[in-house]
């Protein structure tokens, strides 16, 4: 499935940007990734900014914020 067939596509969605969405049905917000190879949907009640900028490629960011993890597991 292409971006370009993603609910959100005539919303304004676009390739390689994080973007955040409107409340779900249970009063969630929604951000989107949107990747190279793929595309992201995270729904949450909250946030806490750990930091607001993480130096370093995407890969050592989630690294430094949240400890040596499995992909899988994020």
């Amino acid at each position: 499935m292409g971006l370009d067939s993603h609910p959100l596509w005539k919303q304004g969605l676009k390739y390689y940007e994080f973007h955040v969405g409107q409340a779900g049905i249970h009063g969630e917000r929604v951000w989107i990734g949107t990747l190279h190879d793929g595309t992201f949907t995270i729904f949450a009640r909250s946030v806490e900014v750990l930091e607001a900028d993480y130096p370093g490629a995407p890969k050592a960011a989630i690294q430094a914020a949240l400890g040596d993890v499995h992909p899988q597991s994020l």
